[in-house]
C-alpha cells in the first residue's frame, strides 16, 4: 500500500494531479510515479467529505486465508513490513 499513501499525500498538496486522479486513477498513477499495472486492475478514488466516508474493506480472502507465506511473501516481511506488489515507491509517512 506504500504507492497509495503517496498517492493521497500527492493529491491533497497538487489541485492538478487531484483533478487528473479523479478523472483517471490509473491513467494519472501511472504517468506521475512511473509505475504500470496489470491491465486487469482496476483503481477507484472515492473523495470523503463531511457527510460521506468511505471504509475500504480489505479483501475477503486476505482475511481468512491460513496458509504458509510463499518465499517472496517471507522476503517482503524480513524488514518487519508486508509491501504489495504496488509498493514500488518509498513510504514518507511513520504509519505506512
Amino acid at each position: 500500500m506504500g504507492i497509495f499513501r503517496t498517492v493521497v499525500e500527492k493529491a491533497a498538496q497538487n489541485k492538478e494531479f487531484r483533478a487528473a486522479l479523479s478523472k483517471d486513477p490509473k491513467g494519472a498513477i501511472e504517468k506521475e510515479f512511473g509505475v504500470e499495472f496489470p491491465k486487469d486492475v482496476a483503481i477507484h478514488v472515492h473523495e470523503n467529505s463531511a457527510k460521506v466516508v468511505h471504509v475500504v474493506l480489505p479483501n475477503p480472502l486476505e482475511l481468512s486465508e491460513r496458509r504458509p507465506l510463499t518465499k517472496e511473501e517471507l522476503e517482503q516481511v524480513a524488514g518487519g513490513q508486508l509491501r504489495s506488489r504496488f509498493a514500488t515507491l518509498p513510504c514518507t509517512n511513520t504509519w505506512c
